[in-house]
């Protein structure tokens, strides 16, 4: 995480930028859509499914971001649309427990989540087009048109499913059961980024990065 400014020989993709929401001091975001994607290559229909989740009750009274949570906790509204599209995308059932066995790995065999977040308002053209005047990289227009500027959070299933070694099997950190009022985006749901939040502008910026900084070194000759 970066304040103050962002290092670019750090990024693998331009920064785009979501909307931070005043609510109770947090940098929070609004979930403008969630979905589910298998398979490599660009977001299309045919491995993409779009979560059918109510919006409001989902965002709730916000959904912050927060470094110090290890994994991430969501509305119980998001529980059933998305065990309803895991099943129409993989042909099998989710499970948040899954026994090691040889036949599946929940890192790799589990889709990507994609989590939709507002667009920022206080943006110019470079940060939503590149030279060519093409859609950035990690905006949404592929995904909806409507809100062609939101920022698209990817979140892998090596970042949501993690092994448990004492007894043998894959633990999803990626929690829909929460009662409360607001959600939590943790680690897990944004390592792989350099994040940027910036307070004048009122946003908060998103970069794919390794957060290499070895490299770094080396190419700056320390």
């Amino acid at each position: 995480m970066t304040l103050g400014g962002a290092d670019e020989r750090l990024h693998d993709s331009k920064m785009v930028y979501a909307e931070k929401q005043d609510i109770y001091g947090w940098y929070s975001v609004y979930i403008n859509g969630v979905y589910l994607k298998y398979g490599d290559g660009e977001s299309n229909e045919s491995n993409t499914v779009k979560l059918d989740v109510d919006l409001k009750t989902l965002n709730g009274d916000g959904v912050i971001l927060d470094s110090g949570t290890t994994k991430t906790y969501l509305s119980t509204a998001l529980r059933n649309p998305f065990e309803k599209a895991f099943l129409r995308l993989m042909d099998f059932e989710f499970q948040n427990e899954v026994p090691e066995k040889d036949d599946i790995d929940p890192r790799t065999d589990y889709p990507t989540i994609l989590l939709q977040l507002k667009g920022a308002i206080n943006v110019v053209d470079d940060d939503l087009m590149d030279e060519k005047g093409r859609p950035l990289s990690g905006l949404s227009s592929s995904l909806d048109l409507d809100s062609p500027n939101d920022v698209i959070l990817e979140i892998p299933p090596s970042h949501y499913m993690s092994y448990r070694s004492k007894d043998q099997s894959y633990i999803n950190g990626f929690n829909m059961d929460d009662d409360d009022m607001a959600g939590v985006l943790g680690a897990n749901s944004f390592s792989g980024y350099d994040i940027l939040f910036d307070v004048v502008s009122k946003r908060i910026g998103f970069a794919k990065s390794n957060c290499d900084f070895d490299r770094l070194n080396v190419l700056v000759g320390k």
